[in-house]
């Protein structure tokens, strides 16, 4: 191929490979802009701290963008041989690396303290024992340990300047811990154990009651409650009402509202000390007041009835809506009778009936008994002796002993829809007598004597007729003699 004439006088050949990069000042301006803009960032970082667990991140940041931009400029000035400019390249990521190292990253990562120096260091600081170490890198540990009966968790950061750390500590779990805590009167540590304890079955009593006087000591309420109730029934100690009631009335004042309904009860019905209606009413007002339901029920009666406060049937109504409005099965049947008595306006069956049937739904035995007895006589609704025999039969479970006389009597009797059973109407009366009523020990009596059901057994029928005439059927008495 001929020459090509070159016009500075060299040669040229159309051949050559190689490709040369400019060194003109386009690239010169290039690397020196990178440079002064990896020196502009590494001064920002200098003047922000965003640290977390003892790296201050704004700095590493910034420290790693300089350090890249400084490293293209130092490329680019070493390229264009400008050496003055590749040593302030080099001065820039210099400096980057430093402030990288301010952060407190190296440090952290190639100085920082061993998993023992880090435990020996919560012990002292903590005042821990047992203390357990994990490292989770970056100069950040994880910790737990013991003090006492608790039990400690907690996590520690280091970093060029010091550390930071934070730490948690509850008490152990365990059952038998709790209780040494509670002989060192640690007062929480009785209230957990006595919730422990009684959530077994059976109830070991006596383990409870070494909790609960310790405990109600240290005025936790649920301690005192369960002392109230293991000496107003004798749970593993001698009955003392007295002591019961200061023991219920204890835990009320420290916020437990079935403290104070039982302390109302006792007052209302003179156990451990004379009755007085105006006491109890106090004590049912103010657990009322904190949402204890039962207490609204309570409390409604006695403003229903003018017994402790003033009559006041509006008010009582307030307090029994309350009550049944919160599925108090008590409150609903007293509200039913309201309506049924004509206390609120005319007598009003149909009111009441509804009512009656909800106290039912939620455990009031009057309740279904109640419902039962409009049902059987058509009152409110029209009559369904057959819904009535189920609500009597619900009414005796739940130990309303009324409820197992009525259901018995229809049973006995029959009617449409329910067909005569004497077997299941003794079942019946037989529970009714369980539950100390007169009329049902009587029904007992009568049938074992005129062998209504299997044979005649007139030396049983005697001991049902006894029964009957000392719980007050005089009717009884003369036939017990027969």
């Amino acid at each position: 191929m001929p020459a090509v004439p070159n016009p500075s006088g060299g040669r040229m050949t159309g051949d050559e490979d190689e490709v040369r990069l400019p060194m003109g000042p386009s690239w010169l301006g290039a690397g020196t802009g990178l440079a002064g803009a990896g020196g502009a960032v590494l001064g920002g970082g200098l003047m922000l701290n965003v640290t977390f667990n003892g790296i201050d991140y704004a700095k590493v940041a910034a420290g790693a963008v300089a350090v890249v931009l400084a490293l293209v400029g130092l490329v680019l000035a070493l390229r264009s041989r400008r050496l003055g400019r590749a040593g302030l390249a080099g001065a820039v990521v210099l400096g980057a690396l430093g402030e990288i190292a301010m952060s407190g990253l190296l440090g952290v990562a190639f100085f920082g303290p061993s998993i023992d120096e880090v435990r020996a260091r919560i012990r002292e600081d903590r005042q821990l024992t047992d203390v357990v170490v994990v490292a989770r890198g970056g100069g950040s540990f994880d910790f737990t340990g013991r003090r006492g009966h608790e039990i400690c968790r907690g996590s520690i950061g280091y970093h060029g300047n010091g550390s930071t750390s934070m730490v948690s500590c509850d008490l152990a779990t365990d059952l038998p811990e709790l209780e040494a805590a509670c002989r060192e009167r640690i007062a929480r540590a009785c209230a957990l154990a006595v919730e422990r304890v009684h959530a077994t079955e059976p109830i070991d009593w006596a383990r409870l009651n070494g909790l609960t006087s310790p405990g109600c000591a240290l005025d936790q309420a649920v301690a005192c409650f369960y002392l109230g109730v293991a000496m107003e029934r004798g749970r593993g100690m001698p009955v003392d009402l007295v002591g019961a009631l200061g023991a219920y009335e204890r835990a009320c004042s420290r916020g437990d509202d079935t403290g104070c309904a039982n302390a109302a009860g006792m007052r209302y019905n003179g156990r451990g000390v004379p009755a007085d209606a105006a006491a109890a009413a106090e004590l049912w007002r103010r657990a009322c007041e904190r949402g204890h339901l039962g207490s609204c029920e309570a409390l409604g009666e006695c403003t229903r009835d003018g017994e402790g406060v003033p009559r006041d049937i509006a008010r009582a109504r307030e307090l029994l809506q309350r009550a049944c409005d919160g599925n108090d099965g008590a409150g609903c049947t007293n509200l039913a009778a309201l309506h049924l008595d004509g206390l609120l306006g005319p007598a009003d069956p149909a009111a009441a009936l509804p009512l009656y049937q909800r106290g039912c739904e939620h455990g009031s035995g009057a309740g279904c008994r109640n419902a039962g007895v409009l049902l059987q006589d058509g009152r409110g609704s029209a009559p369904d002796p057959a819904r009535a025999a189920a609500l009597f039969a619900r009414s005796c479970d739940l130990e309303d002993a009324r409820g197992c006389i009525h259901g018995g009597m229809l049973l006995h009797d029959g009617a449409p829809g329910v067909p005569q059973d004497h077997a299941t109407a003794l079942v019946r009366f037989e529970r009714g007598c369980t539950l100390r009523d007169a009329d049902s020990c009587r029904n007992v009596g009568v049938f074992y004597r005129d062998a209504v059901v299997g044979p005649r057994d007139a030396e049983r029928a005697r001991a049902y007729f006894r029964q009957a005439c000392e719980l007050g059927a005089e009717r009884a008495c003369r036939e017990a003699r027969d």
